[in-house]
């Protein structure tokens, strides 16, 4: 996946993973969320967070993919 990345320099990342229970419990455990933050730290699942950076968020996209899901109705 480095690799790749290093090789087709993409502009975006959009990334897509089924843990909701970090941010949400299940009295509150949406169909999906979205991430609209600058910036995205790892969550503590338990065992203390991971030696991972944060993950660097695009609020302006978020905000745009967030506006075009709801006129459609998706």
């Amino acid at each position: 996946m480095r690799q790749w990345l290093q090789e087709k320099q993409p502009d975006v990342l959009l990334y897509i993973f089924n843990d909701h229970v970090t941010s949400f419990f299940f009295d509150h455990y949406s169909a999906f969320s979205l991430g609209i933050g600058e910036t995205f730290p790892v969550a503590d699942e338990g065992a203390g967070a991971r030696d991972l950076p944060a993950l660097q968020g695009d609020p302006a996209l978020a905000r745009h993919i967030g506006t075009a899901l709801m006129a459609e109705r998706i």
